[in-house]
């Protein structure tokens, strides 16, 4: 996937060209803020809020957010840190056993 770099405050208009004034975007994205009357305002975290011609607003999940969420799931994007020690890997090979001792149809989840 490519994407273009885009000055949020356009340079023509007196935007730097910096971290805090540069934001990737999808080619689309790209030249629909370019070539109609959408705008974008970016926070100092990156986030960007897209409006429309209309008014209306939306945010962007920033990509790092969504990484996040996506390895702690129900956490919102929650990157507080963690008390708990981590599962310890299952060695290769070994079945996990039931109470009864003997490994059971939930014991090993696909995939196998």
């Amino acid at each position: 996937m490519t994407s273009d770099i885009d000055h949020t405050q356009a340079w023509s208009a007196g935007g730097d060209t910096s971290a805090d004034n540069l934001v990737a975007l999808c080619r689309s994205g790209h030249r629909l803020k370019h070539q109609s009357s959408f705008s974008t305002r970016q926070a100092p975290d990156g986030t960007l809020t897209w409006t429309t011609p209309g008014g209306k607003t939306y945010t962007n999940i920033r990509a790092q957010d969504l990484t996040r969420a996506a390895l702690n799931p129900g956490t919102s994007g929650d990157t507080s840190p963690r008390s708990a020690q981590p599962a310890r890997p299952q060695p290769p090979g070994e079945a996990r056993l039931s109470a009864s001792g003997r490994a059971g149809p939930d014991d090993n989840p696909p995939p196998f």
